[in-house]
């Protein structure tokens, strides 16, 4: 299927409902990246939102989910920053762990130069 390379309408319009403004001053100030397919349809990632209905939708799932409303809405991005955050941090821990395990290593063994001086020093 072809993935849609137009990001769509401006993301507030003159004629927008008050519930589409709450929405997308929510989404900016959460820092999420949205665009806005249709008049009346927000889209987060793979996450789509109908800010009149409160409905949400996953692009994988079949129906729209039970959870509705900004409130609905905002607790889900939340999440997902958790758990990227989370992710975030485990990936900058496990680095921080191997680059101190190589610089044990490092230290441990000797380098050609400093191997090649103390040779220079017993053979005197």
């Amino acid at each position: 299927m072809h993935k849609q390379t137009n990001k769509g309408l401006p993301k507030r319009l003159p004629e927008d409902t008050v519930a589409h403004l709450a929405a997308v001053d929510l989404l900016e100030a959460l820092g999420v990246s949205f665009w806005r397919p249709s008049l009346h349809h927000l889209k987060v990632g793979d996450l789509n939102y109908w800010p009149a209905s409160g409905k949400m939708k996953h692009d994988w799932e079949t129906s729209c989910r039970r959870d509705r409303g900004k409130l609905a809405l905002a607790g889900l991005i939340i999440e997902k920053q958790k758990v990227h955050t989370g992710f975030k941090a485990k990936r900058a821990t496990e680095k921080q762990n191997r680059d101190a395990e190589q610089a044990l290593r490092d230290a441990e063994t000797p380098s050609c130069r400093h191997s090649e001086e103390v040779a220079s020093l017993t053979t005197r």
